[in-house]
């Protein structure tokens, strides 16, 4: 059963050209991605500063204020206005936190989509249920005298199956 199943295994390896694409795919998604991110870091400076801004001068309005509920209503303003501040400031220090390059982030994973019984010849059974989890979306069914059946593939597998058909082209 073994055999067979480093068999079935292999027989999930797409060609190296396949995966040059895919990894060309998703680096460029990689890419795209980090642009945009930039753009929004970009655009949430821009609303940080119209923010303090406008605190400045809901101040100047308070100092200038002849009634105690015009002032009352300004300083609830400023209050609302340094919330939504520190709110910004927060994101942006999330999102300005550098992503990992895409060697780091997905080497490993385009690793195994490109030789997954490579790491089913481990010797650690962790490493052999990950396979299992990682390539295969069900259990695998076995017949006597027959083999395996068909197998349902994992939806990396499955995308690459369906790029690799004989029948279509690019």
């Amino acid at each position: 059963i073994e055999g067979e199943f480093e068999v079935l295994l292999k027989g999930l390896t797409p060609s190296a050209n396949l995966v040059r694409l895919a990894a060309d795919m998703f680096e460029r998604a990689w890419e795209m991605r980090r642009r945009t991110m930039s753009g929004r870091l970009d655009g949430l400076r821009a609303q940080l500063r119209d923010t303090e801004r406008q605190i400045e001068a809901t101040v100047d309005r308070v100092v200038e204020a002849k009634t105690q509920v015009v002032a009352h209503a300004l300083e609830e303003r400023v209050e609302k206005l340094t919330k939504e501040k520190l709110a910004l400031a927060e994101k942006i220090a999330r999102g300005a936190q550098p992503l990992k390059n895409f060697e780091q982030s997905l080497r490993t994973a385009l690793t195994f989509l490109a030789e997954p019984w490579k790491l089913w010849n481990s010797d650690r059974i962790e490493h052999k249920r990950a396979v299992l989890k990682l390539a295969f979306s069900g259990n695998l069914q076995y017949a006597r005298n027959e083999g395996f059946r068909t197998a349902d593939l994992a939806s990396p597998f499955m995308a690459l199956a369906n790029f690799s058909a004989a029948e279509k082209r690019m």
